[in-house]
């Protein structure tokens, strides 16, 4: 088993956008049985509010913390494009040595 964590946008749409994370989740559970999809940011959004500025950054630094905890095996891509926020988890990823797939309108 991995531990694969998703990145995808979630400002603008966020309530769309956790449909198809939701749909993401799901379709990586049925296609990829050795994935253990990590998608921290899909709890703070229901309880923190992306709208405000201090909220989103609490929400950005818990996201980074998880990435730098070492249990992070992949960072997948996913979504329609790269938000800043995926772009800053793009740029922990890295610094970690962590693998990035890039699955953007692929899943």
């Amino acid at each position: 088993m991995k531990t694969v964590y998703i990145a995808h946008p979630i400002s603008g749409d966020v309530e769309g956008n956790l449909k198809d994370i939701s749909r993401i989740i799901r379709a990586i559970a049925n296609t990829f049985p050795k994935v253990v999809p990590m998608v921290p940011y899909y709890a703070y959004v229901s309880a923190l509010r992306d709208h405000e500025e201090d909220e989103r950054v609490k929400g950005m630094m818990w996201n980074a913390h998880v990435l730098k905890t070492g249990n992070v095996q992949e960072l997948w891509l996913t979504g329609t494009h790269k938000s800043p926020g995926m772009i800053e988890e793009l740029r922990i990823a890295k610094l970690q040595g962590i693998k990035i797939v890039n699955l953007i309108n692929q899943i």
